[in-house]
């Protein structure tokens, strides 16, 4: 497993993305934080406004740095998200203009062979939530794409929890290239956190499982702990869920504890239980 901060300096803009990553309230926040566009035509402005002139036009995966982040927003899909100061290459020079940031993807981890994975809030519906795009991308084109939904409180436009991301190896599973864990999570007690896993087997992206974990003041405790194939207890081509539900009183006194464990069976395509 490697990880490594998303926090780079601006000569950094063109090196491999890093194999950990993360997007905060829906904002891509880091000064001179190397990332790509997600989508396949992504305009860039003098100005952070759809009214201004057009500097460039990038295609899918075009490397860029966040310089800075606008006050000013737009809403593409029903997502809302601000635009962005980014600075790019061309012809060995150093050019700069505004961004959308639904262009842009929060989450990029590099995988082998030049190819991307990359996750970006991308969709809001009423009622439904909001959505995200994950991508693997290799020399401009896609791969694959795999749409999942990513949770929130929030019931208008605007994103407001956190993701991660964490790129792995196989961990043991047959016909499993990579495995991206992506964090949701809300930086308080009392809100609920998802980790979701896809994997990457070289042809499709698959949400294969999630687990969820809250904490409430030192009241309740819900965790699920995951065993991979590679790790000590684990099994072949299975992933063991062990989860565990505390309670506790005002005075920190355990009340209650049970735990439960299921094993999930990897048939080449899905885990099965």
């Amino acid at each position: 497993m490697k990880k490594s901060t998303l926090f780079f300096s601006f000569w950094l803009l063109f090196n491999p993305a890093p194999n950990f990553a993360q997007l905060e309230f829906g904002e891509i926040k880091a000064k001179g934080q190397e990332t790509y566009t997600i989508v396949e035509k992504a305009s860039l402005y003098e100005q952070a406004s759809i009214k201004s002139a057009v500097v460039e036009t990038f295609g899918l995966g075009q490397k860029i740095a966040i310089l800075g982040k606008t006050k000013e927003k737009m809403t593409t899909n029903g997502y809302t998200a601000n635009w962005y100061w980014v600075a790019y290459e061309k012809n060995g020079q150093i050019q700069k203009g505004y961004i959308w940031g639904g262009a842009i993807a929060g989450i990029s981890m590099q995988n082998t062979d030049n190819e991307v994975f990359m996750l970006g809030v991308t969709d809001f519906k009423k009622g439904k939530g909001f959505w995200a795009t994950a991508k693997i991308v290799k020399n401009g084109q896609e791969l694959a794409q795999l749409k999942l939904p990513v949770m929130s409180f929030s019931e208008d436009s605007q994103y407001d929890y956190c993701l991660s991301g964490q790129k792995y190896g196989n961990r043991g599973f047959s016909g499993v290239q990579s495995i991206f864990e992506i964090a949701h999570y809300y930086p308080a007690c009392g809100y609920p956190a998802v980790n979701s896993y896809i994997f990457w087997d070289g042809k499709t992206l698959k949400l294969a499982t999630e687990a969820k974990k809250m904490f409430d003041a030192g009241f309740v405790l819900m965790d699920t702990k995951l065993v991979f194939p590679d790790q000590k207890g684990g099994e072949t081509d299975k992933l063991t869920l062990i989860e565990t539900m505390e309670q506790y009183s005002e005075d920190g006194v355990a009340l209650n504890k049970k735990t439960r464990k299921r094993k999930l069976s990897w048939d080449g395509n899905e885990l099965r239980e």
